[in-house]
């Protein structure tokens, strides 16, 4: 691998990519900021001469190679008329944090023609350096992960303290500075007083409904919040949001930082509650007496020929299956129809098999 100048042999100006990445929002206040990387990686390319034609950047983890930017600029390096001779890092921790997963990368790059070139971390095409290279990969994996257990514990001591680690707070609460410890701002979460006001009608709807008729069900809620302008956070509800507000049990005073794992490996953080435990368990009980999957599926052996490609001439909404009569008549209806109610889209039923039928004629 070439860690120093380019290629001499080369006629044209060699030419690069670069691509930076932070893992943590105090590292953007350090010297590994992206602006820095940038900076750092352009003189780089200035002194030896080669051309810059693209920069990525990524402002998250390293341990797995799933990123957006990385993934583009890859397929930028793949598929490019251009022959792209570097792929030029910080550092190769800033590349990734999985040992397998970057030397598998790596070696792509290498079989089209292209070296990753660390500008700190200088390394010989040797064995020697070869080997060097795979010890820098490892010991970057095992730090990371060494750091991820530190930031873990680090965040359950801090739930248990009763404190919020940060993140988009659950809809009805706002994040409230408590305290100050060192550097360190504290922060709970506290009732935001317009949008818990939504969560006590979605439960006033669910359980007693709007006095124009009985209880409402998820989706005639999402629709009257919808039509009412009633909107979370400046967009329209869908069904799971709704589904979400009547099942957590922080609306009741309980945040479970740790879902999901056993009783005595969860972290119960309690919060001001938004209804009251009653309240809450009565909505419990009806959504699972309404539960869909204690009914047994129905089984169906027809394709869906137009899911994914057909599209709502109304809203440009996905057109998905529909039915009525207990399954008996299948259509194609519009996706936003069905999660966000007719306040958001009026586009009508459409008979499956007529579409169906229409398309494959003209095909």
């Amino acid at each position: 691998m070439m860690m120093g100048k380019p290629k001499s042999a080369q006629s044209r100006q060699p030419t690069a990519v670069l691509y930076a990445r932070v893992s943590t929002g105090r590292q953007a206040l350090k010297d590994l900021s992206i602006p820095d990387q940038f900076m750092r990686m352009r003189k780089y390319c200035a002194v030896r001469k080669i051309e810059v034609v693209d920069e990525y950047n990524d402002a998250r983890s390293g341990r797995t190679m799933v990123r957006n930017e990385l993934s583009d600029m890859l397929e930028r390096v793949r598929n490019s008329p251009q022959k792209i001779d570097y792929v030029i890092v910080y550092s190769f921790s800033r590349f990734s944090r999985d040992a397998i997963e970057s030397e598998l990368v790596r070696r792509e790059l290498a079989k089209r023609g292209t070296e990753l070139i660390s500008i700190t971390q200088p390394i010989g095409d040797d064995p020697s350096g070869e080997m060097m290279r795979l010890i820098i990969n490892i010991f970057d994996e095992h730090n990371s992960r060494e750091t991820s257990k530190h930031v873990s514990r680090s965040m359950e001591e801090n739930a248990r303290q009763g404190f919020w680690n940060g993140g988009l707070p659950p809809f009805g609460f706002e994040p409230i500075v408590v305290c100050t410890r060192g550097v360190s701002v504290k922060k709970k979460l506290e009732i935001c007083p317009v949008e818990s006001e939504y969560v006590r009608l979605i439960y006033k709807l669910y359980l007693e409904g709007d006095g124009k008729s009985g209880p409402l069900g998820i989706k005639n809620i999402t629709s009257k919040l919808n039509a009412d302008s009633h909107l979370r956070r400046g967009r329209n509800w869908t069904i799971g949001q709704v589904h979400y507000v009547l099942s957590e049990r922080i609306y009741m005073g309980e945040r479970d930082f740790r879902k999901g794992l056993d009783d005595d490996e969860q972290i119960i953080v309690p919060v001001p509650p938004i209804v009251d435990i009653v309240t809450f368990e009565n909505v419990q009980l009806r959504l699972r007496q309404r539960n869909p999957r204690t009914t047994a599926p129905r089984a169906t052996n027809t394709p869906i020929l137009l899911t994914g490609v057909a599209a709502c001439a109304h809203c440009g909404g996905g057109m998905i299956l529909g039915t009525g009569k207990s399954g008996r008549y299948r259509y194609y209806t519009c996706s936003n129809r069905v999660r966000k109610g007719q306040s958001v889209c009026s586009g009508q039923r459409i008979p499956m098999a007529d579409l169906d039928d229409k398309m494959t004629e003209v095909l």
